[in-house]
Protein backbone atom coordinates (compact mmCIF):
# COMPACT_ATOMS: atom_id res chain seq x y z
CA UNK A 1 0.00 0.00 0.00
CA UNK A 2 2.72 2.46 0.58
CA UNK A 3 4.31 1.64 -2.65
CA UNK A 4 0.66 2.19 -4.28
CA UNK A 5 0.11 6.09 -2.41
CA UNK A 6 4.13 7.10 -3.53
CA UNK A 7 3.22 5.91 -6.60
CA UNK A 8 0.14 7.73 -6.30
CA UNK A 9 1.94 11.09 -5.10
CA UNK A 10 4.67 10.53 -7.73
CA UNK A 11 2.23 10.84 -10.77
CA UNK A 12 -0.03 13.64 -9.53
CA UNK A 13 0.97 15.33 -13.12
CA UNK A 14 -1.62 12.88 -14.77
CA UNK A 15 -4.19 13.23 -11.78
CA UNK A 16 -6.39 14.98 -13.94
CA UNK A 17 -6.58 11.66 -16.28
CA UNK A 18 -9.13 9.81 -13.77
CA UNK A 19 -10.85 12.84 -12.44
CA UNK A 20 -11.77 13.46 -16.04
CA UNK A 21 -12.83 10.01 -16.65
CA UNK A 22 -14.67 9.95 -13.36
CA UNK A 23 -16.57 13.61 -13.95
CA UNK A 24 -17.45 11.74 -17.46
CA UNK A 25 -18.81 8.84 -15.83
CA UNK A 26 -20.58 10.14 -13.43
CA UNK A 27 -22.81 12.19 -15.65
CA UNK A 28 -23.26 9.78 -17.93
CA UNK A 29 -24.54 7.14 -15.41
CA UNK A 30 -26.88 9.63 -14.22
CA UNK A 31 -28.03 10.67 -17.25
CA UNK A 32 -28.25 7.06 -18.66
CA UNK A 33 -30.45 6.64 -14.93
CA UNK A 34 -32.20 9.52 -15.23
CA UNK A 35 -32.87 10.74 -18.77
CA UNK A 36 -31.55 14.18 -17.97
CA UNK A 37 -28.97 15.81 -16.02
CA UNK A 38 -30.06 17.84 -13.34
CA UNK A 39 -27.02 20.10 -12.30
CA UNK A 40 -29.33 20.87 -8.97
CA UNK A 41 -29.14 16.83 -7.74
CA UNK A 42 -26.74 16.57 -4.91
CA UNK A 43 -26.70 12.82 -6.07
CA UNK A 44 -25.17 13.99 -9.21
CA UNK A 45 -22.03 15.40 -7.38
CA UNK A 46 -21.92 12.70 -4.90
CA UNK A 47 -21.71 9.98 -8.01
CA UNK A 48 -19.32 12.06 -9.70
CA UNK A 49 -17.32 12.01 -6.94
CA UNK A 50 -17.02 8.54 -5.98
CA UNK A 51 -16.79 7.52 -9.37
CA UNK A 52 -13.28 10.15 -9.32
CA UNK A 53 -12.38 8.44 -6.30
CA UNK A 54 -12.46 5.16 -7.63
CA UNK A 55 -10.18 6.05 -10.73
CA UNK A 56 -8.05 7.81 -8.69
CA UNK A 57 -7.19 4.43 -6.52
CA UNK A 58 -7.09 2.36 -9.84
CA UNK A 59 -4.71 4.46 -11.67
CA UNK A 60 -2.05 4.02 -9.21
CA UNK A 61 -2.30 0.54 -8.75
CA UNK A 62 -2.30 0.53 -12.94
CA UNK A 63 1.59 2.57 -12.41
CA UNK A 64 2.53 -0.38 -9.64
CA UNK A 65 1.94 -2.95 -11.81
CA UNK A 66 3.71 -1.18 -14.52
CA UNK A 67 6.52 -0.34 -12.26
CA UNK A 68 6.97 -4.04 -11.80
CA UNK A 69 6.93 -4.93 -15.35
CA UNK A 70 9.51 -2.68 -15.85
CA UNK A 71 11.98 -4.07 -13.13
CA UNK A 72 11.17 -7.72 -14.41
CA UNK A 73 12.10 -6.31 -17.74
CA UNK A 74 15.50 -4.85 -15.91
CA UNK A 75 15.90 -8.03 -14.59
CA UNK A 76 15.60 -10.80 -17.79
CA UNK A 77 16.95 -7.81 -19.99
CA UNK A 78 19.26 -5.27 -18.34
CA UNK A 79 17.08 -2.68 -20.35
CA UNK A 80 13.89 -0.78 -18.58
CA UNK A 81 10.76 -1.44 -20.42
CA UNK A 82 12.60 -3.76 -23.22
CA UNK A 83 10.78 -6.65 -24.60
CA UNK A 84 11.85 -9.66 -26.28
CA UNK A 85 11.83 -9.59 -29.99
CA UNK A 86 10.85 -12.74 -32.62
CA UNK A 87 14.52 -13.89 -32.38
CA UNK A 88 15.09 -13.91 -28.60
CA UNK A 89 11.44 -16.08 -28.58
CA UNK A 90 12.84 -18.71 -30.83
CA UNK A 91 16.01 -19.07 -28.77
CA UNK A 92 14.22 -19.02 -25.81
CA UNK A 93 11.91 -21.72 -26.93
CA UNK A 94 15.21 -24.06 -28.41
CA UNK A 95 17.22 -24.11 -25.59
CA UNK A 96 14.30 -24.56 -23.38
CA UNK A 97 14.96 -21.83 -21.17
CA UNK A 98 11.93 -20.30 -19.67
CA UNK A 99 9.61 -22.46 -21.41
CA UNK A 100 6.74 -21.75 -19.66
CA UNK A 101 7.05 -18.29 -19.39
CA UNK A 102 6.83 -17.87 -23.01
CA UNK A 103 3.79 -18.94 -24.17
CA UNK A 104 1.85 -17.97 -21.01
CA UNK A 105 3.02 -14.42 -22.03
CA UNK A 106 2.12 -14.63 -25.72
CA UNK A 107 -1.19 -16.07 -25.00
CA UNK A 108 -1.86 -13.00 -23.04
CA UNK A 109 -0.25 -10.37 -24.92
CA UNK A 110 -2.03 -8.50 -27.34
CA UNK A 111 0.29 -7.71 -31.15
CA UNK A 112 -1.67 -5.21 -32.28
CA UNK A 113 -0.49 -5.82 -35.70
CA UNK A 114 -2.62 -5.56 -38.78
CA UNK A 115 -2.20 -8.17 -40.27
CA UNK A 116 -5.28 -11.52 -40.27
CA UNK A 117 -3.75 -14.00 -38.37
CA UNK A 118 -2.38 -11.02 -35.57
CA UNK A 119 -6.11 -10.00 -35.09
CA UNK A 120 -7.81 -13.14 -35.16
CA UNK A 121 -5.64 -13.90 -32.17
CA UNK A 122 -6.16 -9.99 -30.91
CA UNK A 123 -10.13 -10.71 -31.57
CA UNK A 124 -9.99 -13.72 -29.44
CA UNK A 125 -8.17 -12.51 -26.54
CA UNK A 126 -10.76 -9.85 -26.45
CA UNK A 127 -13.52 -12.01 -26.90
CA UNK A 128 -12.76 -14.40 -24.18
CA UNK A 129 -13.43 -10.99 -21.83
CA UNK A 130 -16.52 -10.45 -23.47
CA UNK A 131 -17.39 -14.40 -22.96
CA UNK A 132 -18.90 -13.80 -19.34
CA UNK A 133 -21.27 -11.13 -20.46
CA UNK A 134 -22.44 -12.84 -23.79
CA UNK A 135 -23.21 -15.51 -21.42
CA UNK A 136 -24.98 -13.67 -18.38
CA UNK A 137 -27.03 -12.18 -21.72
CA UNK A 138 -28.45 -15.77 -22.81
CA UNK A 139 -29.56 -15.80 -25.39
CA UNK A 140 -29.56 -12.18 -26.24
CA UNK A 141 -30.96 -8.82 -26.44
CA UNK A 142 -33.03 -8.01 -29.67
CA UNK A 143 -34.40 -4.92 -29.76
CA UNK A 144 -37.72 -4.10 -30.93
CA UNK A 145 -36.80 -3.19 -34.32
CA UNK A 146 -34.21 -6.53 -34.65
CA UNK A 147 -37.64 -8.51 -33.52
CA UNK A 148 -39.86 -7.12 -36.36
CA UNK A 149 -37.18 -8.15 -38.71
CA UNK A 150 -36.41 -11.66 -37.98
CA UNK A 151 -40.11 -11.98 -37.82
CA UNK A 152 -40.69 -11.11 -41.65
CA UNK A 153 -37.74 -13.22 -42.24
CA UNK A 154 -39.66 -16.22 -40.54
CA UNK A 155 -43.07 -15.41 -42.36
CA UNK A 156 -45.02 -13.39 -39.99
CA UNK A 157 -47.12 -10.36 -40.32
CA UNK A 158 -45.00 -6.57 -39.91
CA UNK A 159 -45.85 -3.26 -40.39
CA UNK A 160 -49.29 -4.53 -41.62
CA UNK A 161 -47.53 -5.99 -44.58
CA UNK A 162 -48.59 -9.82 -45.81
CA UNK A 163 -47.10 -12.70 -44.49
CA UNK A 164 -43.62 -13.36 -45.78
CA UNK A 165 -43.23 -9.85 -47.56
CA UNK A 166 -39.91 -8.54 -45.92
CA UNK A 167 -40.25 -4.76 -46.51
CA UNK A 168 -37.44 -1.82 -46.81
CA UNK A 169 -38.43 -0.19 -43.21
CA UNK A 170 -35.29 -1.97 -42.43
CA UNK A 171 -32.53 -2.75 -44.26
CA UNK A 172 -32.40 -5.94 -46.35
CA UNK A 173 -28.68 -7.40 -45.36
CA UNK A 174 -29.75 -6.82 -41.90
CA UNK A 175 -33.04 -9.01 -42.13
CA UNK A 176 -31.16 -12.01 -44.03
CA UNK A 177 -28.51 -11.67 -42.07
CA UNK A 178 -29.97 -12.14 -38.66
CA UNK A 179 -32.58 -14.66 -39.57
CA UNK A 180 -29.83 -16.71 -41.45
CA UNK A 181 -27.84 -16.62 -38.12
CA UNK A 182 -31.21 -17.77 -36.08
CA UNK A 183 -32.31 -20.10 -38.41
CA UNK A 184 -28.96 -22.16 -38.34
CA UNK A 185 -29.04 -22.35 -35.06
CA UNK A 186 -32.48 -23.48 -34.83
CA UNK A 187 -31.74 -25.97 -37.44
CA UNK A 188 -28.89 -27.49 -35.63
CA UNK A 189 -30.08 -27.12 -32.47
CA UNK A 190 -33.74 -27.52 -32.77
CA UNK A 191 -34.68 -24.49 -30.61
CA UNK A 192 -34.58 -20.60 -31.94
CA UNK A 193 -32.74 -19.31 -28.72
CA UNK A 194 -30.02 -20.90 -29.57
CA UNK A 195 -29.63 -18.71 -32.76
CA UNK A 196 -30.34 -15.82 -31.05
CA UNK A 197 -27.19 -16.64 -28.55
CA UNK A 198 -25.24 -17.79 -31.74
CA UNK A 199 -26.00 -14.66 -33.14
CA UNK A 200 -25.23 -12.58 -30.31
CA UNK A 201 -21.54 -13.97 -29.72
CA UNK A 202 -21.04 -13.96 -33.88
CA UNK A 203 -21.83 -10.22 -33.66
CA UNK A 204 -19.41 -9.91 -30.43
CA UNK A 205 -16.44 -11.49 -32.09
CA UNK A 206 -17.13 -9.51 -35.40
CA UNK A 207 -16.77 -6.34 -32.86
CA UNK A 208 -13.65 -7.64 -31.65
CA UNK A 209 -12.19 -7.94 -34.83
CA UNK A 210 -13.03 -4.87 -36.22
CA UNK A 211 -11.31 -3.16 -32.75
CA UNK A 212 -8.43 -5.29 -32.62
CA UNK A 213 -8.22 -4.00 -35.94
CA UNK A 214 -8.38 -0.10 -35.01
CA UNK A 215 -5.85 -0.55 -32.29
CA UNK A 216 -3.39 -2.60 -34.69
CA UNK A 217 -3.44 1.06 -36.76
CA UNK A 218 -3.59 3.24 -34.23
CA UNK A 219 -0.09 1.02 -33.19
CA UNK A 220 1.22 1.42 -36.74
CA UNK A 221 0.84 5.41 -36.22
CA UNK A 222 3.09 5.23 -33.63
CA UNK A 223 0.49 5.49 -30.21
CA UNK A 224 2.71 4.46 -27.18
CA UNK A 225 2.65 1.04 -26.01
CA UNK A 226 1.61 2.22 -22.47
CA UNK A 227 -1.51 3.94 -23.67
CA UNK A 228 -2.40 1.83 -26.07
CA UNK A 229 -2.97 -0.81 -23.44
CA UNK A 230 -4.84 1.15 -21.42
CA UNK A 231 -7.35 1.59 -24.51
CA UNK A 232 -7.09 -2.06 -24.59
CA UNK A 233 -8.47 -2.95 -21.49
CA UNK A 234 -11.28 -0.94 -21.58
CA UNK A 235 -12.28 -2.31 -24.86
CA UNK A 236 -11.76 -5.61 -22.84
CA UNK A 237 -13.40 -4.96 -18.95
CA UNK A 238 -15.73 -1.97 -19.60
CA UNK A 239 -18.88 -3.66 -19.66
CA UNK A 240 -20.52 -1.22 -21.50
CA UNK A 241 -18.54 -2.59 -25.01
CA UNK A 242 -19.42 -6.06 -24.86
CA UNK A 243 -22.83 -5.44 -23.95
CA UNK A 244 -23.75 -3.29 -26.72
CA UNK A 245 -21.80 -5.20 -29.23
CA UNK A 246 -23.48 -8.21 -28.14
CA UNK A 247 -27.15 -6.68 -28.65
CA UNK A 248 -28.60 -6.98 -31.77
CA UNK A 249 -30.19 -3.76 -33.40
CA UNK A 250 -28.92 -2.37 -37.19
CA UNK A 251 -27.17 0.61 -35.25
CA UNK A 252 -24.35 -1.95 -33.34
CA UNK A 253 -24.05 -3.92 -36.55
CA UNK A 254 -23.72 -1.09 -38.68
CA UNK A 255 -21.01 0.63 -36.55
CA UNK A 256 -18.96 -2.72 -36.48
CA UNK A 257 -18.61 -2.44 -40.40
CA UNK A 258 -18.27 1.36 -40.06
CA UNK A 259 -15.31 0.80 -37.27
CA UNK A 260 -13.43 -2.06 -39.95
CA UNK A 261 -13.86 0.06 -43.05
CA UNK A 262 -12.98 3.17 -41.27
CA UNK A 263 -9.56 1.68 -41.00
CA UNK A 264 -9.13 0.60 -44.00
CA UNK A 265 -10.31 4.47 -45.11
CA UNK A 266 -7.34 5.78 -42.90
CA UNK A 267 -5.08 3.36 -44.17
CA UNK A 268 -5.96 4.98 -48.04
CA UNK A 269 -5.45 8.04 -46.79
CA UNK A 270 -1.96 7.92 -44.89
CA UNK A 271 -0.96 6.06 -48.36
CA UNK A 272 -2.03 8.74 -50.53
CA UNK A 273 -4.33 6.33 -52.34
CA UNK A 274 -1.95 4.39 -53.79
CA UNK A 275 -2.74 1.09 -51.79
CA UNK A 276 -6.00 1.45 -53.76
CA UNK A 277 -4.21 -0.42 -56.53
CA UNK A 278 -3.78 -3.64 -54.62
CA UNK A 279 -6.38 -6.20 -55.62
CA UNK A 280 -6.44 -7.58 -52.34
CA UNK A 281 -7.23 -4.15 -50.56
CA UNK A 282 -9.64 -2.90 -53.35
CA UNK A 283 -12.03 -5.75 -52.67
CA UNK A 284 -11.92 -5.44 -49.04
CA UNK A 285 -12.32 -2.00 -49.35
CA UNK A 286 -15.65 -2.29 -51.64
CA UNK A 287 -16.99 -5.69 -49.29
CA UNK A 288 -16.94 -2.74 -46.46
CA UNK A 289 -17.95 -0.26 -48.09
CA UNK A 290 -21.23 -2.01 -49.22
CA UNK A 291 -21.74 -3.38 -45.81
CA UNK A 292 -21.74 0.09 -44.36
CA UNK A 293 -23.95 1.81 -47.04
CA UNK A 294 -26.21 -1.84 -46.73
CA UNK A 295 -26.64 -2.09 -42.62
CA UNK A 296 -28.30 1.18 -42.35
CA UNK A 297 -30.02 4.07 -44.34
CA UNK A 298 -27.79 6.75 -43.07
CA UNK A 299 -25.01 4.49 -44.41
CA UNK A 300 -25.20 5.84 -48.15
CA UNK A 301 -24.54 9.12 -47.00
CA UNK A 302 -21.89 8.38 -45.52
CA UNK A 303 -19.90 6.63 -48.29
CA UNK A 304 -21.01 9.28 -50.24
CA UNK A 305 -19.32 11.66 -48.26
CA UNK A 306 -15.92 9.76 -47.75
CA UNK A 307 -15.74 8.84 -51.05
CA UNK A 308 -15.88 12.52 -52.14
CA UNK A 309 -13.45 13.63 -49.41
CA UNK A 310 -11.21 10.87 -51.23
CA UNK A 311 -11.73 12.64 -54.97
CA UNK A 312 -11.02 15.91 -53.05
CA UNK A 313 -7.78 14.62 -51.50
CA UNK A 314 -6.22 13.10 -54.90
CA UNK A 315 -7.07 16.79 -56.38
CA UNK A 316 -6.18 19.33 -53.33
CA UNK A 317 -4.42 17.94 -50.96
CA UNK A 318 -5.03 17.33 -47.06
CA UNK A 319 -5.81 21.07 -46.71
CA UNK A 320 -8.19 21.02 -49.29
CA UNK A 321 -9.87 18.07 -47.32
CA UNK A 322 -10.02 20.34 -44.19
CA UNK A 323 -11.45 22.82 -46.05
CA UNK A 324 -13.75 20.98 -47.28
CA UNK A 325 -14.74 19.23 -43.88
CA UNK A 326 -14.94 22.71 -42.38
CA UNK A 327 -17.31 23.89 -45.20
CA UNK A 328 -19.66 21.05 -45.17
CA UNK A 329 -19.86 21.53 -41.38
CA UNK A 330 -20.88 25.04 -41.36
CA UNK A 331 -23.56 24.83 -44.46
CA UNK A 332 -25.27 22.36 -42.59
CA UNK A 333 -24.98 24.63 -39.07
CA UNK A 334 -26.45 27.48 -41.19
CA UNK A 335 -28.91 26.04 -42.85
CA UNK A 336 -30.34 25.02 -39.44
CA UNK A 337 -29.56 28.17 -37.84
CA UNK A 338 -31.31 30.08 -40.48
CA UNK A 339 -34.28 27.89 -41.03
CA UNK A 340 -36.59 29.25 -39.26
CA UNK A 341 -36.43 32.59 -41.19
CA UNK A 342 -37.43 30.77 -44.07
CA UNK A 343 -40.72 29.37 -43.01
CA UNK A 344 -42.84 32.42 -43.53
CA UNK A 345 -42.48 31.39 -47.20
CA UNK A 346 -43.63 27.54 -47.24
CA UNK A 347 -46.97 28.43 -48.06
CA UNK A 348 -45.66 31.31 -50.83
CA UNK A 349 -45.49 31.30 -54.58
CA UNK A 350 -43.05 29.21 -55.53
CA UNK A 351 -41.37 31.45 -58.26
CA UNK A 352 -40.41 33.88 -55.52
CA UNK A 353 -38.54 31.30 -53.11
CA UNK A 354 -36.66 30.30 -56.32
CA UNK A 355 -35.70 33.56 -57.79
CA UNK A 356 -34.24 34.68 -54.29
CA UNK A 357 -33.16 31.31 -52.93
CA UNK A 358 -31.06 31.00 -56.28
CA UNK A 359 -29.60 34.63 -55.95
CA UNK A 360 -28.69 34.46 -52.05
CA UNK A 361 -27.28 30.61 -52.45
CA UNK A 362 -25.48 31.62 -55.42
CA UNK A 363 -23.61 34.72 -53.69
CA UNK A 364 -22.90 32.11 -50.08
CA UNK A 365 -21.26 29.17 -52.84
CA UNK A 366 -19.67 31.98 -54.78
CA UNK A 367 -17.91 33.53 -51.66
CA UNK A 368 -16.78 30.65 -50.83
CA UNK A 369 -15.59 29.31 -54.36
CA UNK A 370 -13.88 32.61 -54.56
CA UNK A 371 -12.21 31.81 -51.40
CA UNK A 372 -11.11 28.81 -52.67
CA UNK A 373 -13.35 26.42 -50.55
CA UNK A 374 -16.22 24.78 -51.00
CA UNK A 375 -19.28 23.57 -49.14
CA UNK A 376 -19.01 19.46 -50.09
CA UNK A 377 -21.40 18.18 -52.77
CA UNK A 378 -21.93 19.36 -55.98
CA UNK A 379 -19.57 22.65 -55.56
CA UNK A 380 -16.74 20.27 -54.44
CA UNK A 381 -17.37 18.03 -57.73
CA UNK A 382 -17.91 21.36 -60.21
CA UNK A 383 -14.56 22.80 -58.17
CA UNK A 384 -12.40 19.80 -59.24
CA UNK A 385 -14.29 19.83 -62.89
CA UNK A 386 -13.01 23.82 -63.74
CA UNK A 387 -9.54 23.25 -61.84
CA UNK A 388 -9.40 20.84 -65.06
CA UNK A 389 -10.86 22.04 -67.44
CA UNK A 390 -11.88 25.26 -69.38
CA UNK A 391 -15.49 25.11 -67.81
CA UNK A 392 -16.64 28.00 -65.24
CA UNK A 393 -16.88 26.66 -61.62
CA UNK A 394 -20.37 27.82 -61.41
CA UNK A 395 -22.23 26.24 -64.92
CA UNK A 396 -20.56 23.22 -64.02
CA UNK A 397 -22.60 22.90 -60.56
CA UNK A 398 -25.48 24.59 -62.21
CA UNK A 399 -25.44 21.44 -64.82
CA UNK A 400 -25.24 18.81 -61.94
CA UNK A 401 -27.77 20.27 -60.23
CA UNK A 402 -30.24 20.53 -62.54
CA UNK A 403 -29.53 17.20 -63.34
CA UNK A 404 -30.13 16.37 -60.01
CA UNK A 405 -33.26 18.21 -60.33
CA UNK A 406 -34.45 16.43 -63.05
CA UNK A 407 -34.05 13.49 -61.75
CA UNK A 408 -35.81 14.05 -58.21
CA UNK A 409 -39.09 14.42 -60.46
CA UNK A 410 -40.61 11.47 -60.55
CA UNK A 411 -39.94 11.34 -56.48
CA UNK A 412 -41.49 14.75 -55.41
CA UNK A 413 -43.30 16.46 -58.76
CA UNK A 414 -42.61 17.82 -62.20
CA UNK A 415 -44.10 21.09 -60.76
CA UNK A 416 -41.15 21.30 -58.28
CA UNK A 417 -38.27 19.91 -60.14
CA UNK A 418 -38.78 22.62 -62.69
CA UNK A 419 -38.94 25.64 -60.14
CA UNK A 420 -35.78 23.84 -58.30
CA UNK A 421 -34.10 23.72 -61.72
CA UNK A 422 -34.76 27.58 -62.00
CA UNK A 423 -33.21 28.05 -58.92
CA UNK A 424 -30.01 25.84 -59.46
CA UNK A 425 -30.24 27.62 -62.99
CA UNK A 426 -29.72 31.21 -61.18
CA UNK A 427 -27.27 30.13 -58.46
CA UNK A 428 -25.11 29.04 -61.68
CA UNK A 429 -25.09 32.60 -62.98
CA UNK A 430 -24.58 34.37 -59.90
CA UNK A 431 -21.88 32.11 -58.73
CA UNK A 432 -20.24 32.35 -61.49
CA UNK A 433 -20.50 36.47 -61.49
CA UNK A 434 -19.39 36.12 -57.99
CA UNK A 435 -16.35 34.17 -58.70
CA UNK A 436 -14.85 35.92 -61.69
CA UNK A 437 -16.67 39.49 -61.13
CA UNK A 438 -13.79 41.14 -59.84
CA UNK A 439 -11.29 38.97 -62.15
CA UNK A 440 -13.24 39.32 -65.49
CA UNK A 441 -11.17 40.53 -67.99
CA UNK A 442 -11.48 41.89 -72.10
CA UNK A 443 -8.69 40.93 -74.41
CA UNK A 444 -8.42 43.44 -77.07
CA UNK A 445 -7.11 42.83 -80.64
CA UNK A 446 -5.99 45.86 -82.62
CA UNK A 447 -5.24 45.98 -85.61
CA UNK A 448 -3.76 49.63 -86.86
CA UNK A 449 -0.72 51.28 -89.20
CA UNK A 450 -0.61 53.92 -86.47
CA UNK A 451 0.52 50.78 -83.55
CA UNK A 452 3.43 52.73 -82.37
CA UNK A 453 1.15 55.21 -81.10
CA UNK A 454 -1.45 53.47 -79.68
CA UNK A 455 1.18 50.83 -78.18
CA UNK A 456 2.97 54.01 -76.43
CA UNK A 457 -0.34 55.50 -75.57
CA UNK A 458 -1.48 51.59 -74.03
CA UNK A 459 1.62 51.56 -71.90
CA UNK A 460 2.62 54.71 -70.89
CA UNK A 461 -0.60 56.72 -70.41
CA UNK A 462 -3.19 53.65 -69.61
CA UNK A 463 -0.70 51.79 -67.88
CA UNK A 464 -0.95 48.48 -69.35
CA UNK A 465 1.46 46.11 -70.80
CA UNK A 466 1.11 45.19 -74.18
CA UNK A 467 1.91 42.31 -77.26
CA UNK A 468 2.23 42.98 -80.60
CA UNK A 469 2.58 39.73 -83.41
CA UNK A 470 2.40 39.45 -86.98
CA UNK A 471 -0.72 38.87 -88.96
CA UNK A 472 -1.21 38.50 -92.61
CA UNK A 473 -4.49 39.31 -94.22
CA UNK A 474 -5.79 36.60 -96.79
CA UNK A 475 -7.04 38.57 -99.11
CA UNK A 476 -4.17 40.81 -99.56
CA UNK A 477 -1.28 39.27 -98.35
CA UNK A 478 0.24 42.11 -96.58
CA UNK A 479 1.69 41.81 -93.07
CA UNK A 480 0.49 44.24 -90.58
CA UNK A 481 1.27 44.10 -86.52
CA UNK A 482 -1.08 43.35 -83.94
CA UNK A 483 -1.38 44.65 -80.99
CA UNK A 484 -2.83 42.80 -78.23
CA UNK A 485 -3.74 44.00 -74.67
CA UNK A 486 -5.67 42.56 -72.05
CA UNK A 487 -7.68 45.81 -69.21
CA UNK A 488 -10.83 45.59 -67.15
CA UNK A 489 -14.04 47.14 -68.17
CA UNK A 490 -13.38 50.41 -66.98
CA UNK A 491 -9.94 50.46 -68.64
CA UNK A 492 -12.18 49.22 -71.85
CA UNK A 493 -13.80 53.03 -72.42
CA UNK A 494 -10.47 54.40 -71.92
CA UNK A 495 -9.07 52.22 -74.54
CA UNK A 496 -11.46 52.84 -76.93
CA UNK A 497 -10.70 56.53 -76.90
CA UNK A 498 -6.60 56.19 -77.85
CA UNK A 499 -7.55 54.05 -80.72
CA UNK A 500 -10.34 56.35 -81.94
CA UNK A 501 -8.10 59.23 -81.54
CA UNK A 502 -4.65 57.37 -83.01
CA UNK A 503 -6.71 55.83 -85.93
CA UNK A 504 -10.43 56.56 -86.79
CA UNK A 505 -9.97 53.24 -89.15
CA UNK A 506 -8.50 50.84 -86.64
CA UNK A 507 -10.10 47.62 -86.52
CA UNK A 508 -10.78 46.46 -82.92
CA UNK A 509 -11.66 43.21 -81.45
CA UNK A 510 -12.89 42.47 -78.05
CA UNK A 511 -13.67 39.49 -76.73
CA UNK A 512 -14.63 38.22 -72.81
CA UNK A 513 -12.28 36.36 -70.95
CA UNK A 514 -12.91 34.24 -67.61
CA UNK A 515 -9.49 34.64 -65.99
CA UNK A 516 -6.39 36.21 -66.59
CA UNK A 517 -2.90 35.36 -64.37
CA UNK A 518 0.60 36.20 -64.38
CA UNK A 519 2.27 39.62 -63.86
CA UNK A 520 -0.12 42.53 -63.51
CA UNK A 521 -3.09 40.03 -62.98
CA UNK A 522 -4.23 37.37 -60.23
CA UNK A 523 -1.57 35.24 -59.16
CA UNK A 524 -1.63 31.79 -61.13
CA UNK A 525 -1.65 29.40 -57.65
CA UNK A 526 -4.41 31.97 -56.00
Amino acid sequence: MCRVIALARSSRRVIWLPVCLGLVMGVGGYSATRGAVAFGDPALYVQCLVYAAVFCLVFPLLFSLQERFKERCVERTGEPGAEPSAGTVETVAETGAETRAVPRRALVRFEHVLHAPNLLRDASRMFVCWVPYVILLYPGILYWDTGDQVAQFFGMAVFGQEPGQIWNHHPFLDTYFYGSVIWLGHAVSGHYEVGVFLLSALHAFLACVAVSALLAYLRGRGLARGPLSGITAAFCFFPVFPIMFASIVKDTTFTIALVAWFVMYLLLVDSQLARIVRPGFLIGFVVLLLLVALTKSVGMYVMVVALLLLVVMREGGMFYVVQTATGFVLLGFFTDLFAPFVAPLAHADLMLPAMWGGIITGIGYGMVLRAGANAGGSDTIGQIISRNTSLPVGSTVMAIDVAVCALSAPVFSVENALYAGLSMVISGYVIDAVVDGGNRRRMVLIISENFPDIAADIMYGLGRGCTKFKATGMYSGAEKPVIMVIVNRRELNTLKTIVRERDPHAIVTVADVTETFGEGFKDINA
